[in-house]
């Protein structure tokens, strides 16, 4: 659930008066954040080396087959008529009782 500013301030200055949390747990949560930022910005830079020593860009976008929907079997139709008009001895006649 994205929230405001306004909305994540309110909900730590909240666990902290209730002391679910400590501020230090926050400090802690915000420098981890720029560390993790920090790596993935020196792990991007690993990449975009590794790419230019190769000498080539980014690959074009190519195209994909078209998923074609699996067609559908169709149900024989059933009909209301069974045949012949059911004999008194027949299961047809059995199944009311």
């Amino acid at each position: 659930m994205p929230w405001t500013a306004e909305e994540a301030r309110y909900a730590l200055n909240a666990l902290i008066s209730r002391r679910k949390i400590r501020p230090v747990e926050v400090e802690r949560a915000l420098r981890d954040r720029k560390k993790e930022i920090q790596r993935i910005r020196e792990r991007l830079a690993e990449l975009e080396s590794l790419v230019a020593l190769r000498g080539t860009g980014p690959r074009p976008p190519t195209q994909r087959a078209v998923k074609r929907p699996k067609p559908r079997r169709r149900r024989a139709k059933l009909s209301a008529r069974l045949g012949s008009a059911p004999s008194s001895g027949s299961r047809a006649s059995t199944w009311g009782t």
